[in-house]
């Protein structure tokens, strides 16, 4: 279901108890139901960006953590272990950042 979809006249009432009175179908109503759905599209992806920059600013610490511990590692074997691990960190930050990018250009893109 997509996201537009999600906010529903039910929700728009418990965020404007002042409005009960008023029909959806009516000029009024729709007008006021795309002002809260905007409204709330709005501050949903605000949240949702907020949430993948703090996992991507995590992701990207417990990186240089990694590499850290295969800079100072000795070993062959634990070598190649620390090397998968930062790959597969690697592959965590690229995801994080093309969701963050995806995120944007439909935040840009009006999808509000």
């Amino acid at each position: 279901m997509a996201r537009h979809d999600k906010y529903t006249w039910a929700d728009f009432l418990r965020e404007h108890p002042d409005k009960k009175g008023m029909k959806r179908t009516s000029a009024e109503g729709k007008k006021a139901f795309e002002q809260g759905s905007k409204a709330y599209l709005k501050q949903y992806y605000a949240e949702h960006l907020a949430r993948l920059d703090r996992a991507h600013a995590r992701a990207v610490t417990r990186r240089d953590v990694v590499v850290a511990q295969l800079k100072a590692s000795k070993v062959a074997r634990k070598s190649r272990a620390l090397q998968m691990r930062v790959g597969e960190r690697d592959r965590a930050i690229a995801t994080l950042s093309r969701q963050i990018e995806c995120g944007k250009a439909a935040q840009k893109a009006g999808n509000l």
